[in-house]
């Protein structure tokens, strides 16, 4: 982090008022079908939130919902060139990826400068990049099918690897449910990782990304070591912002 009196803020608008759009909707309708997914999956269960036969309801009016939600998002995609943030071909896309790994394993945590920063034409860094492009491409659109063969089960193959078609479908459906909530989760906390915990939060919902722009008098915390590995009485400072939004 660093000093207040020592770092102005930049602001970038990254997120266009369609894309903010589908992300809370998007949110909104997840969480409806992880309640009501829960509560069908363990019916009977002490904890039930919602009854089965609402749940069940609720499941299936969301998904078309999610349906349309994605394809109304696919389109705004191709039409604006938002596309692109997606494209993992660039030279070096492999060693930003490590490095951005290892930021939120351990730089994240040591004050260091985050890796890579958003500008309107890549919001995402790399790691972010490779993580939306399956959930977008594969993973919800696997979700997609997988609950629709199961609200028409004629549509589900008659037999899977000597099981019956639907049995394999929903436990591939329930698998897919479980990946998707564990990215929900690390999402959520990495929206907490931005110049300030809400940050990201504010910066979805008005558009505008803001980010310290550190002078070129200010020095990296890890820069400021001696090599002994022991800090000496130089001032300094280094950024922890979201290189990306989430």
């Amino acid at each position: 982090m660093t000093d207040a009196h020592d770092t102005a803020l930049d602001e970038e608008y990254l997120h266009p008022v369609w894309v903010r759009a589908w992300h809370w909707l998007n949110a909104l309708l997840f969480l409806a079908l992880i309640v009501t997914g829960f509560s069908m999956h363990f019916s009977g269960a002490a904890g039930q939130v919602v009854s089965f036969s609402v749940a069940r309801v609720v499941h299936d009016v969301t998904g078309w919902l999610v349906v349309a939600n994605y394809v109304a998002y696919v389109v705004g995609l191709a039409m604006s060139g938002q596309w692109r943030q997606y494209l993992i071909f660039r030279p070096d896309f492999a060693r930003t990826m490590v490095k951005q790994a290892r930021f939120y394993a351990r730089g994240i945590f040591r004050g260091e400068a985050h890796p890579e920063h958003p500008t309107p034409e890549r919001k995402f860094n790399a790691l972010q990049q490779i993580t939306y492009l399956k959930i977008v491409a594969l993973a919800i659109p696997a979700v997609i099918v997988t609950g629709a063969m199961l609200h028409f089960p004629e549509l589900a193959p008659k037999e899977i690897l000597d099981a019956g078609g639907v049995w394999p479908i929903a436990v591939l459906h329930t698998v897919i449910a479980y990946l998707l909530v564990a990215f929900a989760i690390g999402h959520v906390y990495l929206t907490t990782t931005g110049e300030t915990p809400e940050a990201n939060v504010r910066a979805m919902l008005s558009g505008w990304h803001s980010q310290a722009h550190v002078s070129d008098e200010q020095v990296p915390l890890d820069s400021a070591r001696t090599p002994s590995g022991e800090n000496d009485d130089t001032p300094s400072g280094a950024i922890a912002d979201e290189g990306a939004s989430t």
